[in-house]
């Protein structure tokens, strides 16, 4: 991510950035600095909305992935 903003400890709890082909993101973490969600806009336009478990395991995204979109 391009920017970077952490909590009172540090850890970083919110990204913003864009790919270098142009795609934008937002990412949020958790109080242990571990990915739990991602809203990002395809190159189409497509907006993806993804929620990930302590892991970092998908266990809920918009639209549903299909073999065409992984």
């Amino acid at each position: 991510f391009d920017l970077g903003v952490g909590d009172p400890s540090g850890t970083t709890r919110v990204g913003l950035g864009v790919a270098t082909d142009g795609r934008p993101g937002l990412t949020l973490y958790d109080q242990r600095g571990t990915l739990r969600a991602v809203l990002s806009l395809a190159a189409d336009g497509r907006a993806g909305l993804s929620f990930l478990d302590e892991t970092g395991a998908v266990i809920w995204q918009a639209p549903a992935a299909t073999p065409e979109r992984r």
